[in-house]
């Protein structure tokens, strides 16, 4: 196969998942990414470890995601890194990396600290139902499945693995989803966010990125409205039109006809006199024909002229329906070393990558047809490792625009290793949905102003 000419196999991957027909070659692909963050992981702990990188200062301080202290931190992680190794060996799929996490500032976020907290997700369709998750076992649940499917059995229980897990079913797409189906998910809270827990990739459809609280914080609430206008005899047509259509065909027609047009006729003498009904259809036939030798003039304006007044409009407004809320921020980075100067980049580049449409073809040499839907941001405003109590929360949005000044003093400048001194960073996110009044009910809505 071209992959094994193109991909090295990672050391801590099993021979028989890295050479199984089902494994896709983005799966490989994923794996070596995954021994890359371990690697470099391991070089910062190192890193810590030499140069003592964490003090007695530090040792009871909590990180943005309720981690224990720095300390236990490091001690956690060192031994996670063995156990995923250990849980990789001999078994099917390698385990998923954690989700990375990009941060400015690189350091001073504690357990008193506000930031906002934006995670990257993949989009899912509305109404779209995830596929059942099921583990297949031939020598129990699945046996009679891989009596039917011999080829398929072989494929997915290679010798040495006894049971697998893969999607069943079909999606049910259903064009729509449920009132509130955008709000964030449940899982607000983040990995290790110390220096050595930080990214140094760009994050790749999963993820969470750490920011300060910019300095335009505020939201905005608005429905669509409209006037409308309904006159007399309009309203008095409208209903018995409406009784009309609910004649029943099983009984006397005629009599119904009679009661209807008797009807009209008494709701017509309720609001005006015989005459003034009179005049007011003159007036509009007088309207219509001026047309012809290019007259402008409407029925409203030749009534006023010959009567000294108007058709009452019974004007209203109306709903007309709900909006989408959009959020503009400005973020002022300026980096205080190679570090930071590092995360800042990822931070740009990983929000240009995940609002860009994606390509069906999955790389630069095959032809896309269709392009797939971008990922979708959730953001929350956070204190310490909880949910900020007195600012608004929001739904699911799309990063709809971003601007990156690389003056952001108004003056090109950078440092010796060419990084710019000053960035200034402008984003525009738009919600999925609209507000509802559900959602002010929800475990979300309930805390501090909702949404």
């Amino acid at each position: 196969m071209a992959y094994k000419g193109t991909l090295i196999k990672p050391d801590h991957v099993p021979l028989t998942w890295w050479e199984d027909p089902t494994t896709t070659d983005a799966d490989r692909e994923d794996a070596i990414d995954e021994a890359y963050n371990m690697k470099l992981h391991a070089e910062y702990i190192a890193a810590a470890e030499h140069e003592k990188y964490i003090d007695e200062s530090e040792v009871n301080e909590w990180g943005p995601g309720g981690q224990p202290t720095a300390k236990k931190q490091l001690d956690v992680y060192k031994k996670s890194i063995k156990k995923n190794k250990k849980k990789n060996i001999g078994k099917g799929n390698p385990l998923p990396p954690e989700p990375p996490v990009l941060r400015y500032p690189y350091e001073g976020m504690t357990q008193h600290t506000d930031y906002l907290q934006i995670d990257i997700v993949q989009y899912k369709p509305p109404g779209s139902k995830e596929k059942v998750m099921k583990t297949l076992n031939p020598s129990k649940a699945s046996l009679e499945w891989a009596s039917k499917n011999p080829e398929k059995a072989k494929k997915m229980f290679p010798k040495g693995i006894k049971s697998r897990s893969v999607w069943t079913g079909k999606y049910n797409t259903t064009f729509k989803g449920a009132l509130g189906s955008r709000a964030n998910s449940s899982g607000s809270s983040v990995g290790g966010t110390r220096s050595y827990g930080l990214a140094v990739r760009p994050i790749k459809n999963e993820g969470t990125i750490l920011l300060p609280i910019p300095s335009n914080v505020q939201d905005g609430n608005s429905v669509k409205v409209g006037d409308s206008s309904l006159n007399g005899l309009q309203a008095a047509g409208a209903s018995a039109i409406m009784d009309t259509m609910k004649i029943d065909l099983s009984q006397d027609v005629g009599s119904q006809f009679s009661q209807i047009a008797g009807g009209f006729k008494s709701d017509v003498l309720k609001g005006t006199k015989e005459d003034d009904i009179k005049n007011m259809a003159l007036s509009k036939l007088t309207a219509s024909a001026l047309g012809i030798f290019g007259g402008n003039v409407t029925t409203n304006q030749l009534f006023a002229r010959s009567e000294g007044q108007i058709i009452n409009p019974n004007m209203e407004l109306l709903f007309d329906g709900p909006t989408l809320r959009a959020f503009k921020f400005q973020f002022k980075m300026t980096p205080r070393n190679e570090r930071e100067a590092q995360q800042i980049q990822l931070i740009i580049r990983s929000f240009k990558r995940n609002m860009a449409p994606i390509a069906k073809g999955g790389t630069e040499k095959e032809s896309a047809w269709f392009l797939k839907t971008p990922n979708v941001f959730e953001l929350r405003y956070r204190t310490g490792n909880k949910d900020h109590k007195y600012l608004h929360r929001f739904k699911q949005c799309f990063l709809t625009d971003i601007a990156v000044n690389y003056t952001g003093d108004g003056v090109y400048s950078t440092y010796s290793d060419g990084s710019p001194v000053s960035y200034l960073m402008d984003l525009s996110f738009k919600e999925l949905e609209p507000i509802y009044d559900i959602d002010y009910d929800s475990v979300e809505g309930k805390i501090g102003a909702g949404y």
